[in-house]
C-alpha cells in the first residue's frame, strides 16, 4: 500500500485502523484484506472502526459500489464502522454493503461510529 499509511490498534472490545495518505480503490481493498487477517488473530471481538478522516479518498462511483460487494462478501461477519470527512461520504459502499448482509456504518462523526459498535452510549 503505497499511498496509504495504518495504523492499527488493539483495544479492549474492537479493532481500531487509522488510514492516513492516499486511498485508492485498491488500497481499499488491500485494507479489507489486513482487517480480515487482523480479525483472524483476533477472534475474541468482532467490531472494528476504519477511520480515513485524514485520508484523500480517491475512489470513484463504480468502485464504491465494488468495495460495497467486497465487504459483503468478506467481511459480513465483522461490524464496522466507517469514519471518514462528511464530503467523502456518498452512503454508496454503506448502502451496498448492507443491502448484502453486512453491517457497516459510514459517518463523518467519531463518536456515533463509536456509539454503533456499542463502545459508548
Amino acid at each position: 500500500m503505497s499511498g496509504l499509511q495504518i495504523d492499527i490498534l488493539a483495544h479492549t472490545e474492537m479493532v481500531e485502523f487509522v488510514c492516513t495518505g492516499s486511498l485508492s480503490f485498491e488500497e481499499a481493498i488491500e485494507l479489507g484484506e489486513q482487517i480480515r487477517e487482523v480479525m483472524l488473530k483476533k477472534p475474541a471481538t468482532d467490531r472494528i472502526l476504519v477511520d480515513v478522516s485524514r485520508a484523500q479518498v480517491k475512489i470513484d462511483m463504480m468502485r464504491r459500489f465494488m468495495l460495497g460487494e467486497f465487504i459483503a462478501k468478506n467481511l459480513a461477519h465483522i461490524r464496522i464502522a466507517l469514519v471518514a470527512a462528511s464530503g467523502d461520504i456518498n452512503k454508496m459502499v454503506e448502502n451496498t454493503a448492507v443491502n448484502r448482509g453486512a453491517s457497516l456504518y459510514a459517518t463523518h462523526d467519531r463518536e456515533a461510529a463509536l456509539s454503533w459498535l456499542g463502545q459508548i452510549t
